[in-house]
Order: structure tokens, then C-alpha cells, then sequence
């Protein structure tokens, strides 16, 4: 039953940031459009630059990412803490009956829920980990950055 509830959990809390990341995601053509507009107006651009790459190169700067990470790293967490958690039970199992039995790690016994307990933050954390990693890998560093991998590929690596 407490497994259900935090699956729920993790699963409401990521429905949450996914709703965040769409609305980002809906507002950042007009937005980019509106930038290009006042940028191209007053001359601020300086290299030729179309208004689709700009847009294209604005949403990949602007994008809502974190919300949208967040999102995909709580469900990443949801679905596979179940079968994390089934795995956890069979080699604690089989750990302890391969390593003599003793009754202080027997299964159901408070050593062996704290066991499980805390191997389970483990791999939630351990997934945290890789999204936030995955996350800052393909941050975008500049505006500008953008543009010119939009306008100029071969500049950019």
C-alpha cells in the first residue's frame, strides 16, 4: 500500500512539472517572435539572421528544460521502483540465505526494512543523479552559442 502511495506521489509531482514544461513550451514562439521583432527593429542582431533559425535557436536557449528533466526523471523513478525494489528483495533474499542465515538479517525483520529502505533512496538518488547529469550535459551556454550553431555549424563544435 505505501509503495502505491509514493508511486502516486512521484507520479503527481511529475505530472506537475510536465504541465509547467508545456505552458513554457506553448509561450516561447510568440516570445521568440517578439524578440526578434524589437531585436531586428533596432538593429541588435549584427550577422544576417532569419526569423525561423532565431526562433529555433531561442527555443533550444529558452526552453523550460528543468521542468521538463524533472518530469521525466520522477517518472523514470515511478516505473522502476517496483521492479527495483522486487530485485533488492531477491538478493537480499538469496544473500542471506547463501551467507548462513542468520536471524538478525532474516527477511521481514527490521535490519533487513532498513536494508531495503535505504537501497531504495539509493537507486532514487542514483537516477537524480543521472537525470541532473544528462540535464547539464546538453545545457545550452549562451544565446549567441545558439545562434551561431543555427546560422554558422561549422564555427561551432
Amino acid at each position: 500500500m505505501i509503495l502505491i502511495t509514493i508511486i502516486g506521489l512521484l507520479l503527481a509531482v511529475a505530472a506537475i512539472a510536465a504541465v509547467i514544461a508545456l505552458i513554457g513550451y506553448r509561450a516561447l514562439g510568440p516570445a521568440a517572435r517578439r524578440d526578434y521583432a524589437y531585436k531586428s527593429k533596432h538593429n541588435i542582431l549584427g550577422d544576417p539572421v532569419d526569423e525561423a533559425g532565431y526562433v529555433r535557436a531561442y527555443g533550444r536557449y529558452h526552453a523550460p528544460r528543468r521542468a521538463a528533466y524533472i518530469a521525466g526523471t520522477l517518472v523514470l523513478m515511478a516505473l522502476l521502483t517496483a521492479p527495483f525494489l522486487a530485485f533488492l528483495t531477491f538478493m537480499f533474499e538469496y544473500s542471506w540465505r547463501l551467507g548462513g542465515q542468520e536471524r538478525a538479517y532474516e527477511p521481514g525483520y527490521l535490519v533487513w526494512q532498513f536494508m531495503l529502505f535505504g537501497a531504495v533512496i539509493a537507486g532514487w538518488a542514483l537516477v537524480a543523479f543521472l537525470g541532473a547529469r544528462r540535464y547539464y550535459k546538453f545545457l545550452p551556454t549562451s544565446l549567441d552559442v545558439e545562434i551561431a550553431k543555427e546560422f554558422k555549424p561549422d564555427f561551432i563544435s
